[in-house]
């Protein structure tokens, strides 16, 4: 493990999260841990979407969330861990989101479903062999038509290579969490360059109390 301070002070452990909305809204983490303030049922697929927030006095990165889905009765429906994770690097009282998917032959899982025991694994610091490097949201909207669209903006000095990957979770008032992910319209993005980014969901857009979102490439 590498968490020395050339280490963090290099793009592999630059942090961006662009927040929308009532930040305060956000639940609180337990203190002293890494933990799973919020997280989604499935809803017609495998997959449940999450907000981890970190509560140490650590800058952490590879947040990894797993655990044993079960339906209403107990019964173990299969077992995953999380994809996407974003921002990759979480500086202390930060945020992070992504979301458990879970392997199973059936394409949808049972109304009641959850993973009621979430374990949260992470490095402190960087890793030896980081490479995915978080980029900057700039000139975000939300379209008439509940598409979303921007920049994803690179402000590092060096090139950072595809696919660049957009990721966003809308936090609602009832607790619940939405998760949605696109891709910028240009393969890699030069050092001080941007490229643009459309994000359409193909699905009823919930009212956000908070919308989080994070860009994110690689230095390869």
């Amino acid at each position: 493990m590498d968490d020395s301070a050339d280490a963090l002070s290099t793009p592999l452990a630059y942090s961006s999260l662009t927040t929308l909305g009532d930040e305060d809204a956000l639940p609180e983490g337990e203190a002293g841990e890494v933990s799973v303030v919020a997280i989604n049922a499935s809803e017609n697929n495998t997959t449940f979407p999450f907000i981890v927030h970190n509560q140490t006095d650590e800058t952490v990165s590879r947040i990894e969330v797993s655990g044993r889905a079960v339906d209403a009765d107990g019964e173990t429906l299969g077992t995953g861990s999380s994809h996407d994770v974003s921002p990759n690097v979480v500086a202390p009282g930060d945020y992070a989101f992504g979301y458990v998917y879970v392997d199973s032959s059936d394409h949808t899982l049972p109304s009641g479903s959850t993973i009621p025991d979430l374990r949260v694994d992470f490095t402190e610091g960087l890793g030896s062999f980081e490479s995915i490097v978080t980029l900057d949201i700039e000139n975000f909207e939300e379209l008439s038509n509940g598409d979303l669209t921007g920049d994803v903006a690179n402000p590092h000095d060096i090139t950072v290579g595809g696919p660049i990957g957009i990721d966003t979770v809308c936090f609602s008032d009832d607790d619940s969490v939405t998760y949605d992910e696109t891709y910028a319209d240009n393969d890699d993005v030069d050092a001080g360059d941007s490229a643009t980014w459309t994000l359409s969901s193909y699905r009823d857009t919930p009212e956000c109390a908070v919308r989080l979102v994070s860009a994110s490439g690689y230095d390869w």
